[in-house]
């Protein structure tokens, strides 16, 4: 690079660093006349992501730090902890519907809050609760045709849920 100004000519920089900016400062240094040194591990490749927090720092001391400092930042909870966190419950996300085998479970529940559509949430309906509804109401069979497909179990009101395989 002839008539160029190279401020850091004569200067020997050993870069040592594995994240990816020490490669863009080393190629910096380098343009302005220094000369770099590379050192590397074998077999390791420069890496974009920092070292994880880890097992020494808790989540708690992660995400102070990280708020003092203005960075939006809250935990990862596990099922469970999510489960046991007021916030969803509170704010109608997880909500305890009946369940005919279960008694009381936790579901999802209202995510998005609307102001002309209110949301319904229930428990699935059992086996066979619908039957006379769908085939006399919108199939339009008559009461003697359910009472036959009854018979003839082809519909059941019976649940076979611990008979069935796998």
């Amino acid at each position: 690079m002839a008539g160029l100004n190279h401020p850091l000519e004569n200067v020997r920089v050993i870069d040592l660093g594995r994240h990816q900016a020490g490669p863009r400062c080393a190629l910096v240094l380098a343009r302005m006349g220094a000369e770099v040194i590379k050192v590397r591990t074998p077999g390791r490749r420069e890496t974009a992501k920092p070292r994880p927090l880890g097992q020494k720092q808790s989540s708690y001391w992660a995400i102070a730090h990280f708020t003092d400092h203005d960075v939006v930042a809250a935990p990862v909870n596990t099922i469970p902890q999510a489960a046991e966190d007021p916030h969803p419950w509170e704010r109608r996300a997880m909500v305890e519907v009946p369940d005919f085998l279960a008694g009381e479970i936790a579901v999802s529940g209202d995510y998005w809050h609307f102001s002309r559509t209110p949301v319904n949430i229930g428990s699935t309906p059992q086996v066979g609760e619908h039957n006379e509804e769908v085939l006399q109401g919108i199939l339009g069979y008559s009461e003697e045709k359910v009472e036959e497909f009854r018979q003839g179990r082809v519909i059941s009101e019976e649940h076979y849920y611990d008979d069935i395989p796998g």
